[in-house]
């Protein structure tokens, strides 16, 4: 019994840590890098326009 619960638990500290090795990789990867660097490009020109915008009035409706 002492066995099979030790193979188990390598087994699931196995798969856990080929889990979090895939994630990493995944978040590492040049389309998820891409894809945060348009993402915070889309929010830092959403907010200069926003400021252009009620700088000259035209928000005012």
């Amino acid at each position: 019994m002492n066995k099979t619960w030790m193979i188990t638990m390598l087994s699931v500290a196995g798969g856990l840590a080929a889990l979090g090795a895939l994630g990493v990789a995944v978040w590492n990867s040049k389309q998820m890098r891409m894809a945060r660097t348009v993402k915070r490009a889309k929010c830092v020109l959403y907010q200069a326009g926003n400021a252009m915008r009620a700088m000259s009035g035209m928000g005012m409706e």
